[in-house]
């Protein structure tokens, strides 16, 4: 079976969206899928706002991540905005993960929410340029 890297990325406490993951992943276990969770508010500020790829806690997301078949992320109802540094801000780091993570990042609205898009290069499924040079 498939394994699900399931991110909670919102801010509140206790969040709905969180709450419906949770539903998601008790329905993907009963199937039989392996269902790895993070929850952004974990990761600390300081790493996120210092784009510090070496910290602990981002190597760490980052690994899990590449353990994954696929990704479900669970936000408010609302496009992410990206927000100034702060390193006194408490959560509200998913997009900052996601986009420190990522090669490309797409957010668009739909009728009945958002579709978003962020492409992830895995170190050992490196992309080239044209030119055949490492991207990534």
């Amino acid at each position: 079976m498939a394994t699900v890297q399931s991110v909670s990325g919102s801010p509140s406490s206790p969040p709905a969206p969180s709450r419906l993951l949770r539903h998601l992943d008790d329905r993907l276990l009963a199937q039989g899928h392996v269902v790895i969770a993070l929850d952004v508010r974990t990761v600390p500020a300081e790493a996120l706002l210092g784009a510090d790829s070496r910290h602990p806690a981002v190597v760490e997301a980052a690994e899990l991540f590449a353990r994954a078949d696929g990704v479900v992320v669970a936000t408010p109802p609302r496009l992410p905005v990206p927000q100034a540094a702060d390193p006194g801000r408490g959560g509200q780091h998913g997009l900052e993960i996601v986009m420190a993570l990522c090669r490309s990042f797409e957010m668009h609205r739909e009728p009945v929410g958002e579709r978003i898009v962020a492409t992830v290069v895995l170190a050992d499924d490196p992309v080239g340029d044209e030119s055949g040079n490492q991207v990534c």
